[in-house]
């Protein structure tokens, strides 16, 4: 279990729940809250070199997925669970021999 016992704020540490609780809402509702010109506070000056994506990851994380990727993902899943918001579960993909597949 992740837990945060204690929190340093404006320079000093607070072990009180209920003020870490509110500084860390505060914290994420200003940078991503509606209040804001633009939807976050994100650059590349968030990050150090080697935190970054470098341009090599980043070639390999943007590969497609290929077709056999989606069938062993699939084929993995539990049968009865329900990977989108519309509740369908897998078995209905695979009973049906629907398959995800790029339309080209």
């Amino acid at each position: 279990m992740n837990l945060i016992t204690t929190l340093n704020v404006n320079g000093q540490s607070t072990d009180n729940m209920q003020e870490i609780e509110t500084q860390i809402y505060q914290h994420f509702q200003n940078i991503f809250g509606r209040g804001s010109q633009t939807w976050g506070k994100l650059n590349a000056s968030n990050w150090t070199p080697s935190e970054k994506v470098t341009e090599e990851e980043n070639i390999t994380l943007t590969v497609p997925f290929s077709e056999e990727e989606v069938l062993s993902a699939i084929t993995s899943m539990s049968a009865d669970s329900a990977p989108g918001p519309d509740g369908i579960p897998i078995f209905s993909t695979l009973n049906f021999g629907i398959l995800l597949k790029k339309i080209s």
